[in-house]
This record gives structure tokens, sequence and C-alpha cells, in this order.
């Protein structure tokens, strides 16, 4: 047996799906679902059902479904004995990992773990499965009261989330062209959430799109404005001079070429710069920025943004040899 709330309310079992019947019994069993294992009381059911003011009749009302519910349970030989009553409650008895929300939370932690050790490739493949069981709004069509609502828009949070650190996972192993639809079907929900259009503007840049990152931009900045009366934050503006800086750099080295040495040994070829290797090549000469670490940059320079301006900035970057740490010129 399978319970779903990461969409509509669905008891799955092996012959095909549960009939839950009125509304209100629906509550009860979110309720009960939401809570596997866990004894929840007859006055939390009535909290829940009628958080304003409850009927006189509330309490026997929330025996009559939760006996209807049990009768529908025990319909099924697989789901018997599953709805138990006790002195002043009812109790689930399933494994968490029956109830969809709770393996998504676990993938969720789980894929969290593997994107901070650096597994990237791990994470994405069990956030793409944590983020695939949401098959619409959670507990969508059932009356929430107080409780539920809170638990709703907690997962729903989480569930946005999980989608952002796919996408992340994605651009920081060269999948832009996924990331970028999820993005986009994400911001058309919700166009206020920063994070998600920085990951747009990396993803979209970091193909090669500089005019799709700068409209990403502008598209987060009137959002800001229109909807909240503010500028886009430091990193975003970061990021957005950054692109700038980046055409700019690119511009000046298609007018100006370098030069290189030639292969023939010609003494009054002009000398390129970099180290000499072997008897004829030279290197390329060595990079002017890190490589690699946007998001390391991104935060140091947002770190570096928010200091006043009278007060001196210093970053100290430590790690092994060839670790990437940039080479002091002499």
């Amino acid at each position: 047996m399978e319970i779903h709330v990461l969409g509509g309310l669905v008891v799955q079992l092996s012959s095909g799906t549960l009939q839950l019947g009125t509304p209100k019994q629906r509550t009860v069993l979110a309720m009960l679902a939401t809570h596997p294992g866990q004894l929840v009381t007859v006055a939390e059911l009535v909290d829940e059902l009628w958080p304003e003011e409850p009927p006189r009749s509330a309490v026997p009302n929330v025996r009559t479904y939760a006996a209807n519910l049990r009768r529908n349970f025990e319909t099924v030989d697989a789901a018997a004995g599953v709805l138990v009553r006790q002195a002043n409650g009812y109790r689930l008895r399933v494994e968490r990992d029956q109830v969809d929300i709770h393996c998504f939370e676990t993938e969720y932690r789980q894929a969290r773990a593997l994107f901070d050790e650096g597994l990237l490739d791990r994470a994405a493949e069990v956030l793409e499965r944590a983020v695939g069981r949401w098959r619409g709004p959670m507990l969508a069509g059932v009356p929430l009261g107080p409780v539920l609502a809170a638990r709703t828009a907690a997962a729903e949070d989480e569930r946005l989330q999980a989608t952002e650190l796919l996408a992340d996972a994605w651009v920081r192993t060269g999948r832009e062209e996924r990331a970028v639809p999820v993005l986009r079907e994400l911001l058309a929900l919700h166009p206020l959430r920063e994070s998600a259009h920085l990951l747009l503007m990396r993803a979209l840049h970091q193909r090669g799109d500089r005019a799709g990152a700068v409209a990403a931009y502008e598209s987060a900045r009137a959002a800001l404005r229109r909807e909240l009366g503010i500028e886009p934050a430091a990193e975003l503006r970061l990021l957005r001079r950054a692109i700038d800086h980046a055409d700019e750099t690119s511009r000046a080295d298609v007018a100006a070429p370098r030069q290189r040495r030639s292969t023939s040994g010609n003494a009054g070829a002009p000398r390129a710069e970099g180290a000499r290797v072997g008897g004829g090549g030279w290197l390329p000469r060595p990079v002017t920025d890190f490589v690699g670490r946007d998001g390391a940059i991104e935060r140091l320079l947002a770190e570096t943004a928010r200091v006043e301006a009278s007060t001196s900035v210093v970053h100290v970057i430590d790690g092994m040899a060839g670790s990437g740490k940039p080479k002091p010129e002499n």
C-alpha cells in the first residue's frame, strides 16, 4: 500500500485505489497520513476540521468520519487493521516510506548531503527522483485546517529548494540545457525567488546566451520592483556586472589578438607570454582570474559588497597544493 499526498490524496492498493469518502473524511485521513504511526487525538482532528467554532456534534462527527474510513480500509484484505482506534484518537499503522511526502523529505536530505560532499551527479540523481514525486500541489482538493495548511506550505518551500538544488547541480556539471526550462517554469509560478533568477542567469550565461542572461536579470528586476518595491539583491547585481565585464573582455581580445611564437625558431618572432616548454612551443599566458569557481566568487563579492566603504576587506583563500588557489604575481 502507498499513500500519495503530493498532489491529490490517494491510497494506492495492489487492487486499485481506496474510496475515501467525503471531504471531511479526506481531511481526517490527511492528518493521519502526514503523521504515520503516530496517535492523532480527536481534539486535534476537531481543531483541524473546525478551526473557528466547532459544532456541538464535532466529536461524534469525527468518530463517524474515522469509522467510515476504517470500514473502507477493512474491505481490502491488504489494508485491514491499518486504521486503528485508541482511547482518545486514531493511528494509521503504516511505515513512513509508504507515504510519498516522507520519501521526498528523506531523499532531499540525502541529496543535500551528497551535494555538500561534491558528489553532484549522485545528488542530481536523487533530486530527480525526489522532485518527480510531486504530481501537483500537496493535498490538492482536501480541505485544510491550520496544521495541514502549515504542513503543505513547508513542503512546498522544500520542493522549491529541491528544484533549485537540482538545477544548480545540472549547471555545475555542464547540463545547462536541462536546468533552463525547469527554472523558467519555477519562476513563472514564483517570480520573486531571487535564488532561482540567479541560477537562470548563470545557466544562460554559461551556455553562451549573454542576451538571455541579461533579459533574465531585467525580468527579475522588474518583478521585484513591481511587487516589493526593491532592487535585486547584491548577488544578482554582481553577476550582472560580471556578465558585462566578460563581454567587454571578449571584445577586447577579438580586437587585439595575442601574437604567438612561431615553432620555426625565428629569432625575430615576437615572444609570447607564458612559460617555455621543451625546445620550441610556449604555454598560453596565465589566466587572469579564477576559473570554474563561479559560486565561490559570487559569495566573496557579495560579502565584500556588504561591508561599509570605510572598511578594508581581506579574504583569505586556503587549500592544499593543486586545489585551485590563484598564484601570486611577482
